[in-house]
């Protein structure tokens, strides 16, 4: 996996783990004054990130994270390799951490769990190939790079 597609996906969380991260939501409802943090809570992760000097040439890896691997995702409908290496990293990674995080209306799934619902989407929601990536990483099996290799 070339590096640039890593370091996209790593800017890419970040800036989506600031977007919806609760504390820093209330961090910047302090430093902003009312009429910017409105701007700011209306807007989507790749509108606020893409003024960044640091984040130019990665906007497809937030904007295309909610695509979907068989096409029927948003905004664009891209589907398989046409959505960017980046974007598919982290959307396989923000629904790992959304599924095993508490939210308001549900608990925390457990890993395990997490991961039968990642597999049970692998070709039509997920990348199947970032899928086994995820699983061999966590599983600690040494196959990462072999299966990274394929990317």
């Amino acid at each position: 996996m070339p590096t640039t597609d890593l370091l996209h996906a790593t800017w890419t969380a970040t800036v989506l783990v600031a977007d919806d991260e609760p504390a820093a939501r209330r961090l910047l409802r302090r430093i902003l004054e009312p009429a910017g943090y409105k701007v700011l809570e209306a807007a989507t992760a790749a509108q606020i990130a893409r003024p960044l000097r640091a984040f130019q040439g990665r906007e497809p890896a937030v904007l295309h994270h909610h695509e979907r691997f068989d096409g029927s995702g948003y905004p664009h409908g891209l589907k398989g390799g046409a959505i960017a290496l980046a974007a598919r990293i982290v959307a396989v990674a923000d629904s790992f951490d959304a599924m095993t995080t508490d939210r308001p209306f549900r608990r925390a799934l457990a890993p395990g769990e997490a991961f039968q619902r990642l597999d049970g989407g692998r070709t039509e929601q997920w990348d199947p190939d970032i899928v086994d990536v995820l699983l061999a990483a966590y599983n600690g099996t040494g196959a990462v790079e072999e299966i990274a290799e394929g990317l």
